[in-house]
């Protein structure tokens, strides 16, 4: 039997590449290689940017083949940008012609890369794009609650870093090359309405498929599940606070209602911390978050826990009372559905596709993203009541191993392979 030929291009390798064998970055990608492995009717081969001077740009791992290229990230000037990107798209060029793919699978549009290697291909009907985030409507977003003078603070690492409005405006320019990736394709792959209705105001002719993503396998564990008898009383997990986008300055100011009426609640923030870097290197959005820290005598509730392994997020997750979730925007946040799975009660900002898979009240609660200040009485409820955490969490579980069902997920992502290639023209 002939075997499709699939090219998954990604942002981040979903390999493990690393000498201990750990994913570098990757996340909820190693989950769906990893539902799709085994596959017998398709050969697969990865291609993704990878650090200069660190890894192999070719090589195989666990048995599938992989391509890296380098990307420069911002670079300043336009004439760098142009000579990068025929740099890039020399590349890209190389690694198509090597591959020969029957289907061109491309995960994310934010970046230039995956413009070029549409365009390149020239194949439409045999190209699929994975909706993850989309940048041209996260910028109309990014700079949502922050004060006047924030979005515009210049600091000194605004020699190399953006203010606020300047990683808006990243995104701005950056969404021009995804609404061009979208119009070139005719198939996209999502698993919101709010990632439907935006692709399809973007390419109105565009096919949608619904691809469910797969978490990380450690997710998956018996062991990865939450007790409120286990959990830290009064403890919050907030996933990530470096980036504006994850609403974190949304938080700090609602923090002293629940300080009141819980003296020994704390807030656990994974991810880099905005406040680490020393003042020449802090960021315009880092100087922010400690004057909010400092305004709101923040520093005694505040934990800034760095970089999580997923098996440290488990254990995160198992420990906390409640999970926040308070984005600007999102489509569907992984870490929302990792909360879910290991069954820890979810507070969410209503954004994006949120609504798709938490019910308000019975799997976790959301709220107006531009209501902040429901933040305190919706983790409050799950504070007070034994009970009420206790059937959130049932039900946050039950309907995240439907979503994240990896057997599924598997199974339709070969199916909608299968479809496109039925249809070749």
């Amino acid at each position: 039997m002939k075997k499709t030929k699939i090219l998954w291009l990604s942002n981040v390798p979903p390999i493990p590449l690393s000498s201990d064998g750990s994913t570098i970055a990757g996340g909820w990608l190693s989950g769906a290689l990893d539902s799709i492995r085994k596959e017998s009717s398709i050969e697969l081969t990865l291609s993704f940017p990878i650090a200069s001077n660190v890894f192999e740009e070719q090589g195989v791992v666990d048995g599938i083949p992989y391509y890296g290229f380098h990307v420069s990230g911002y670079p300043k000037y336009n004439q760098l940008k142009q000579i990068h990107k025929k740099l890039l798209k020399r590349k890209l060029k190389a690694i198509i012609d090597s591959v020969k793919p029957d289907i061109l699978h491309v995960f994310g549009t934010e970046f230039a890369h995956s413009r070029i290697a549409i365009e390149y291909f020239g194949k439409p009907d045999n190209t699929i794009i994975h909706i993850q985030g989309l940048v041209s409507r996260i910028a109309q977003h990014a700079v949502e609650g922050l004060p006047g003078r924030v979005r515009y603070m210049a600091v000194p690492s605004s020699l190399l870093h953006p203010t606020p409005t300047g990683q808006a405006n990243r995104w701005r320019r950056a969404g021009k090359d995804e609404i061009k990736a979208i119009q070139g394709v005719s198939n996209v792959g999502g698993r919101t309405e709010w990632d439907k209705a935006c692709s399809s105001q973007i390419n109105p002719k565009v096919r949608y498929f619904h691809c469910g993503e797969t978490l990380r396998s450690v997710f998956y564990l018996e062991d990865s599940r939450w007790s409120l008898s286990h959990c830290k009383k009064h403890s919050i997990y907030f996933s990530q606070g470096f980036d504006q986008i994850k609403g974190l300055h949304l938080v700090l100011p609602n923090m002293g209602e629940l300080i009141r009426r819980y003296p020994d609640v704390h807030l656990y923030i994974g991810g880099p911390s905005p406040i680490k870097a020393g003042f020449l290197k802090r960021r315009a959005y880092g100087f922010y978050i400690a004057s909010l820290i400092r305004r709101y005598e923040l520093n005694d509730y505040v934990t800034f826990m760095g970089p999580q392994t997923a098996e440290q997020v488990v254990e995160n997750l198992k420990s906390a009372h409640v999970f926040l979730s308070s984005s600007l925007i999102e489509n569907s946040p992984n870490a929302v559905g990792e909360a879910l799975m290991v069954g820890v009660p979810v507070v969410s900002s209503d954004v994006g596709g949120v609504k798709d898979f938490i019910d308000h009240g019975k799997s976790g609660f959301i709220y107006p993203v531009d209501e902040p200040y429901m933040i305190p009485y919706y983790v409050g409820r799950i504070f007070d009541k034994p009970e009420l955490a206790t059937e959130i969490s049932s039900e946050g579980k039950k309907s995240a191993l439907k979503t994240y069902d990896r057997e599924k997920n598997g199974l339709d992502l070969v199916a909608v392979y299968a479809f496109l290639e039925e249809h070749q023209y």
